[in-house]
């Protein structure tokens, strides 16, 4: 009997819709491109604003990377944003946050179909506000409609999407992924960012990667919970913050007042995050909202103890007391404590460093994440394997 022949499956071109360049969400990008253009996809990224090193990361990884300069005029900035859907005619249009969104699903048209990512809690969700109330209106309305597809990437997220109204068929929970082959201890690396840091042996470093904004990341509260910290330890203990963003100045007048600047490093934007992280002797999650919380399971797999908020996909990360310290968010005692704890020696940080390592890399593998999407893509374009 003749073998069946079977039917090649069609490539399915993507448009991806960014905000910020600079963001957790562009980390997440960088990892999971890769791995769906493996299986078939055609990427292609728009951010609003623009950032030379990361176009340049993305038009390596996609089929074409733009920047329709939001910063240099609104209006022109949508109608680029229309044009680059009409030229590049995607398949699938995939937003990842709100602007992306509303815009995007005003601007497709034809056979474009449109999946969104929903990628933290955000503020205006439940912001009493009148901009976050209108946010929020305006997103549910977007949310609901039948043809979109929306992705959320924790289970906190897809409550509080399901509690909003978005329809459990159109409502799907992708969780977000870590390369883990990207990560690990390099003994070489650590001693190498150390010496550039400015950081000794005898000293413990606290480090903490994200974007400084204090309404998400609580990054004054930590500051505050640090104070005390300093002034038991002196010059032994260090917090250093990799990231920027619009709270910079304000954490670094902050820590001036607090009279703890001479413990604290504000190193900005790194584009290998891990490199610095391993550098770190354990890591802080300080946040009051995460959708997920992809910083901290990247500092478990560079091999830290974490002290994390109970927020986004920490406590399903984390085995209290066993692979890493959770706190109730916004409590700068529980963070001053658990600091203390494990500048004390109260927890075998070295062992719990290692089980939090595994519980990561058990659970949060990021070709689980791209066989997610690639079967949602599939699925969306009747095209399903």
């Amino acid at each position: 009997m003749a073998k069946m022949k079977t039917q090649p499956i069609r490539p399915i071109k993507v448009l991806h819709v960014v905000h910020w360049p600079v963001s957790g969400i562009t980390s997440l990008l960088k990892s999971l491109i890769p791995l769906i253009a493996a299986e078939g996809v055609h990427n292609h990224i728009v951010f609003f604003y623009d950032d030379a090193d990361t176009a340049a990361d993305f038009s390596r990884l996609c089929e074409s990377a733009q920047c329709i300069h939001l910063s240099k005029s609104y209006l022109r900035g949508i109608l680029r944003y229309r044009r680059f859907i009409k030229s590049i005619a995607p398949d699938i249009l995939h937003t990842h946050s709100f602007q992306p969104l509303v815009w995007g699903s005003l601007l497709a048209r034809g056979r474009t179909r449109h999946i969104t990512t929903v990628h933290s809690n955000y503020p205006y969700f439940t912001g009493r506000s009148l901009k976050a109330r209108a946010k929020k209106t305006i997103e549910k309305l977007f949310l609901m409609r039948g043809c979109m597809r929306t992705v959320a990437v924790g289970k906190g997220v897809q409550a509080l999407l399901a509690g909003l109204g978005v329809s459990q068929r159109n409502l799907f929970l992708i969780e977000n992924g870590v390369d883990i082959a990207g990560y690990g201890r390099d003994a070489g690396a650590r001693a190498e960012v150390r010496c550039e840091l400015g950081i000794t042996d005898d000293q413990f470093a606290f480090v903490t990667l994200g974007r400084l904004d204090n309404a998400t990341k609580a990054y004054d509260i930590l500051l505050r919970s640090f104070a005390p910290v300093c002034r038991q330890h002196g010059e032994r203990a260090l917090l250093v913050f990799i990231g920027d963003g619009p709270d910079r100045n304000k954490l670094i007048e902050m820590a001036e007042q607090l009279g703890i600047n001479g413990q604290i490093k504000f190193i900005g934007y790194r584009k290998n995050p891990a490199h610095y992280l391993g550098a770190g002797d354990a890591y802080v999650c300080s946040s009051v909202i995460e959708g997920f919380g992809l910083a901290t399971a990247e500092a478990m797999l560079c091999g830290l103890p974490v002290v994390a908020t109970r927020v986004g996909a920490n406590p399903e990360m984390i085995t209290n007391g066993v692979s890493g310290i959770l706190i109730e968010p916004g409590d700068p005692a529980a963070i001053s404590g658990a600091m203390e704890d494990f500048l004390s020696g109260k927890y075998p940080l070295d062992e719990m460093a290692r089980l939090g390592t595994l519980q990561v890399a058990g659970k949060y593998d990021i070709k689980k994440t791209a066989a997610a999407y690639v079967s949602l893509y599939r699925s969306v374009m009747g095209n399903s394997t």
